[in-house]
């Protein structure tokens, strides 16, 4: 007789006996434990923000001149007087999210309230685009915007500086679109970009290069219908309950692992003589350290303290990488070289000199090149580090205590 179970969408057969049956649990569990474990540290990882517009404006063609910058609502559409009417937005991502985080999904939100107006009304496709110029908000108040020549209007992006194509400077990629149809004037709430991979990068850009996130630019894909203007709800508007609220970006990021510190596994005394200590005093910030004293040199190029230190990471390819070490010295007059292998070149790159502090620990910490300062495949890596003497020196022979090196990869 044959046992069936199933787990997981795979089939495994047994002999039904009560010592294969218990094996079988066992194993069942065990899978099953690792794997919510998995799931759950993943979502763990998983985060969700919303982030308030912090700037919202609008300008139209018929009154190049003119801004919204203050106004209870930024229009979006072409009225019945051909007038084409744009909307910018600027959220401040990184203020929001981490650095390093990976956005997995973005979705801009918008209020509509009316759409068209006594002039009759019609639906619309609006449509979002990434801006490429900086802006400034204006004070701007009437319903047609006012010619304050303190923010964006369809001339100029800044006080004084135009865009450098009239109408504003966004790029072609369309980041989502969304059909209004708003005739009964009530409020409306809109979504842009939800599940789009171009929205996604989008913002990603955004946290990755704040110096160049000007935020989005709205507009309706077919400008050349009359009628599709809509009032969409800015940050200046006091009454949510009937207007609804500004526009927000609702974001989906993962904020990563934790950055993994890896001690050395390996310690060369290259040069210098040890005192006490060894490789595992290295391993951890506890004041239980390496002491060695200075050895034997042919010349002035040459440290008397040369310590080589290996480790083996936890993959071949990590996002980002440090060296950190943590060393005092027994005198003044010292500096200390940090150095790590490039396994492009098969020779060590200069990293760091810092002066090793008199009795009082320096934690000197560099960022790596995993691509030229990790072995493809195996995940090595080396560090070499070194005192010499470069000024008056108060005890001799002077020695070097080490604390601690670590790598630090995420």
């Amino acid at each position: 007789m044959l046992a069936k179970l199933t787990l997981n969408k795979s089939t495994v057969f047994a002999e039904k006996s009560p010592m294969m049956t218990t094996q079988l649990r066992f194993i069942c569990t065990a899978i099953l434990g690792a794997f919510l474990a998995v799931f759950a540290a993943n979502q763990s990882d998983a985060q969700q923000v919303q982030v308030d517009t912090t700037r919202d404006s609008a300008f139209f063609d018929l009154a190049p001149n003119n801004n919204f910058g203050n106004h209870t609502h930024v229009p979006v559409g072409t009225a019945n007087n051909f007038s084409v009417r744009r909307s910018v937005f600027f959220f401040d991502v990184a203020a929001a999210i981490p650095a390093g985080a990976t956005i997995t999904n973005a979705t801009f939100e918008f209020d509509v309230t009316q759409q068209g107006g006594s002039q009759g009304q019609v639906g619309a496709d609006f449509v979002l685009h990434r801006l490429t110029s900086d802006w400034d908000e204006g004070t701007g108040e009437t319903n047609l915007g006012q010619k304050t020549f303190d923010g964006c209007s369809w001339v100029d992006s800044l006080a004084g500086v135009p865009w450098n194509t009239p109408g504003g400077d966004f790029d072609a990629t369309l980041l989502g679109s969304v059909f209004v149809n708003n005739p009964s004037g009530d409020l409306a709430t809109f979504e842009l970009g939800d599940g789009n991979a171009d929205m996604v990068a989008a913002v990603q850009g955004m946290l990755d290069s704040p110096t160049t996130n000007y935020g989005f630019l709205m507009k309706i894909d077919d400008e050349s219908l009359l009628g599709s203007a809509a009032r969409v709800t800015s940050r200046e508007d006091d009454d949510p309950t009937f207007n609804g609220f500004a526009a927000r970006l609702i974001i989906d990021f993962s904020a990563g692992a934790d950055p993994t510190e890896v001690p050395a596994s390996s310690l060369t005394v290259f040069r210098g003589n040890v005192v006490s200590g060894g490789l595992g005093e290295t391993t951890m910030s506890d004041d239980q350290r390496l002491i060695v004293n200075l050895g034997f040199t042919i010349n002035s190029s040459e440290a008397p303290v040369w310590l080589i230190f290996d480790a083996e990471l936890s993959t071949d390819a990590p996002t980002s990488l440090e060296i950190s070490y943590e060393a005092n010295a027994g005198t003044p007059g010292l500096t200390g070289t940090l150095e790590a292998w490039n396994f492009n070149t098969s020779s060590f790159d200069f990293i760091d000199d810092t002066d090793p502090q008199f009795n009082n620990d320096a934690v000197v910490t560099a960022s790596l090149i995993p691509a030229d300062h990790v072995e493809p495949g195996t995940a090595a890596v080396q560090t070499r580090i070194g005192w010499r003497q470069t000024g008056f020196t108060v005890n001799f022979p002077w020695q070097i205590r080490v604390d601690q090196v670590i790598w630090i990869e995420q």
